[in-house]
């Protein structure tokens, strides 16, 4: 169980646009839909252009280029329809695979940003969850002084108020507190805290569970209580060894 430390400096955070797998996956995917947009505009040129009119839109194209002999360079006509198709074709191909390749380059250098910030983040889990722990102690203690209060007939609704804890109670392995702290173990198993409190809970269910005979067990196939199953320092006062399950 990690030991949380004092509150370190934020790391600096990169941007994913400075990762230069994702610069040359952006800029591969922006010339292929360049050219993917203009050759379609090519071809609805070609498609719109009414086949009777075909010869007097190239006159047009003559004479706004000065007369020079049309070759066909400038303006598409419906000779070149097959070959606008294939490269159509061909391009819708390779942008889906350049907007794939761009997922990739960010899905990769994501993961590498994150396992860099992962120690970091390990430190800042590890805090949070030492400060739901003690929250979890010190609600325990007000809930044990309040029900001690109550046993003295000195519970007067009102005269020293004080708040609904019995969702952040420590001892309870089913209170909100402590599936929050399970979840945190859960994604960092390294920043989970000590809970002596919860521990202490989770020997007496398992031992009232188990009965006279002490039959129930926390082996292979035993038991798991809790969302994240029996804490190794329980497992060790219940005389289990830790590999057990």
């Amino acid at each position: 169980m990690a030991k949380p430390t004092a509150k370190t400096m934020e790391p600096d955070l990169p941007s994913l646009a400075d990762d230069a797998a994702v610069q040359t996956a952006r800029e591969r995917l922006g010339r292929i839909s360049g050219d993917l947009a203009d050759t379609r505009r090519k071809l609805a040129d070609v498609q719109t252009i009414p086949e009777a009119s075909r010869e007097r839109h190239q006159e047009r194209v003559r004479a706004i280029m000065g007369g020079a002999e049309f070759n066909g360079a400038g303006t598409p006509n419906a000779e070149h329809l097959p070959r606008l198709r294939d490269r159509l074709r061909a391009l819708v191909d390779a942008d889906r695979l350049a907007r794939a390749g761009v997922a990739e380059a960010e899905a990769a250098a994501t993961r590498r940003i994150l396992e860099e910030l992962r120690p970091f983040r390990t430190q800042q889990m590890a805090r949070l969850a030492a400060a739901l722990a003690e929250l979890g102690t010190v609600a325990e203690e007000v809930t044990r002084f309040g029900d001690a209060m109550t046993a003295a007939g000195l519970g007067w609704p009102g005269y020293l108020p004080t708040v609904a804890v019995g969702w952040m109670r420590g001892g309870d392995p089913d209170s909100r507190l402590n599936v929050l702290i399970d979840e945190i173990a859960r994604d960092y198993p390294e920043a989970e805290p000590d809970r002596p409190l919860l521990d202490a809970e989770l020997v007496r269910r398992e031992r009232v569970a188990a009965g006279p005979d002490g039959v129930r067990g926390l082996g292979k196939g035993g038991p798991r209580i809790g969302r994240i199953g029996i804490p190794k320092g329980v497992r060790k006062l219940l005389g289990y060894s830790v590999g057990d399950g």
